[in-house]
């Protein structure tokens, strides 16, 4: 079903409800109204017959009933005329109700106790009327009737409103459909355009509607922003996969040709030793290329499969320390931590340990493969903000720092910055170091003075901070 369908229908039913309910209500209210009017005229009349018959009883009794109930205007038929005594007993009664109305001594007792009382049975209205014991010796009278002209009011009334009532649901309909076709054009135009954009034309395609100021220009801008960013990620990742595979297939193009020139000629062993052993750590080097090219496509894609568990920050800065020392005992890696931290769970983090090891390790690579002194300081500390702000893992190197105007760019893939001095490397570290942060719900920051070192700090939340 169509929008257009179904808010016209939506806008049917509410109309036809609230005009159905409108209209009944008239109706309920005029026909009390009849009722009540109807009643009060009973009971005048019946004031007027109890008079009548007591001043002169013999001569009320002796009349028919045309002539002994006046006061009726034409459209009212009397049907009903009872008259008792103090002791209920009956004095007269007038009755082509055909027995509809029963009158038992309950009823009278009900009656006198009241002073009045009213009803209706069938089509017959009736309401009574006691005088008082020292008025008229407590006379008693009944009267009832049918209001034939009120009641045929009552059903031209509601042939009126009933016919109005179809009337407006049809008009509601018509109108409705028409209004919401017209609401809803802009968009059956947006539709047009879309379907006829063809394939090579889909990433160059922009919606003009969006300098309109109303909900159809936010769509048109909202799709118009949504192009955007799927150009500039179709963008991002040709140019990631094209600088992917020039970084891949340059250390497999000289490896290639190394074990050409071996094959060529004979060498002594220990020169096949050395060119081996050279092999193996390009292999190395393209193996952890290839790992952080994977780990950065797990990320873009979400990190479904990744693990978040919690973890103690201090404990895998102390295993990524052990580790160093273990692989790098040349190297002086220092770990701080922040000492107001007396309690375990304040370096309480949730996420991926091997992640963070990963990224640490990079960072303290880096640090260690740009700088003459080999020494590197890791600080563990709490944000301002006391404990409840992130924490913040410090990488600190002496190496020969990074000029700020090619700070904003550290972070793109395959970047490497002017000062890299020749060292062996594709870019891929602080990308993948910067990926890693915001997964975890954090940020890397940098800090760095060209000639004196740089500072990397990785942001991240606390368990308690999610909360």
């Amino acid at each position: 079903m169509t929008i257009r369908n179904q808010l016209s229908r939506t806008l049917l039913g509410l109309v036809a409800g609230v005009l159905g309910l409108v209209l009944l209500g008239v109706y309920v209210q005029v026909e009390r109204q009849r009722r009540a009017r109807y009643e009060e005229g009973l009971r005048l009349r019946a004031y007027a017959e109890g008079v009548r018959f007591m001043e002169s009883p013999g001569e009320g009794v002796a009349l028919g009933p045309t002539q002994a109930m006046a006061g009726w205007t034409e459209g009212e038929t009397p049907r009903y005329l009872a008259l008792y005594s103090i002791q209920n007993q009956l004095l007269y009664l007038l009755d082509s109700s055909h027995g509809a109305l029963r009158v038992d001594a309950e009823m009278l007792g009900r009656i006198r106790s009241q002073g009045a009382g009213s009803g209706k049975v069938g089509d017959l209205e009736w309401a009574a009327l006691a005088f008082g014991r020292d008025q008229y010796n407590g006379l008693l009278v009944v009267l009832g009737g049918v209001d034939e002209m009120g009641r045929q009011q009552g059903r031209r009334l509601a042939w009126i409103l009933g016919i109005g009532w179809v009337l407006g649901v049809v008009m509601t309909w018509f109108l409705s459909y028409g209004f919401a076709g017209r609401a809803l054009r802009p968009v059956s135009h947006l539709l047009d355009r879309v379907d006829d954009v063809q394939s090579e034309q889909a990433l160059q395609f922009n919606l003009p509607e969006a300098d309109r100021n109303d909900e159809i220009g936010r769509l048109a801008r909202k799709f118009n922003e949504l192009m955007d960013r799927l150009r500039e990620a179709l963008g991002t990742r040709q140019q990631f996969l094209g600088l992917a595979s020039h970084q891949l297939r340059t250390p497999l193009a000289s490896m290639k040709t190394e074990m050409e020139v071996l094959l060529r000629q004979e060498r002594s062993p220990e020169a096949y030793r050395a060119a081996l052993v050279g092999l193996l750590q390009r292999l190395d080097d393209l193996n952890s290329t290839a790992q952080r090219l994977l780990t950065l496509v797990q990320l873009e894609a979400g990190g479904e499969a990744l693990r978040s568990t919690p973890l103690a920050l201090d404990e895998v800065l102390l295993e990524v320390q052990a580790w160093w020392k273990r692989h790098r005992p040349d190297a002086d890696v220092e770990l701080h931590l922040d000492e107001q931290a007396e309690a375990a769970d304040r370096f309480a983090v949730r996420g991926d340990e091997e992640l963070l090891k990963t990224a640490l390790n990079n960072l303290i690579e880096n640090a260690l493969k740009y700088s003459e002194d080999p020494w590197v300081q890791l600080n563990l500390r709490q944000g301002p903000g006391g404990m409840r702000s992130e924490l913040r893992v410090e990488v600190v190197d002496r190496g020969r720092g990074i000029p700020a105007d090619q700070i904003p760019r550290l972070f793109e893939p395959f970047y490497r910055g002017t000062n890299s001095g020749g060292q062996p490397g594709h870019g891929l570290g602080l990308a993948l170091v910067s990926k890693i942060a915001r997964w975890h719900g954090g940020s890397l920051q940098v800090h760095s003075v060209p000639g004196q070192g740089s500072t990397f700090t990785l942001c991240l939340p606390p368990i308690f901070g999610h909360a």
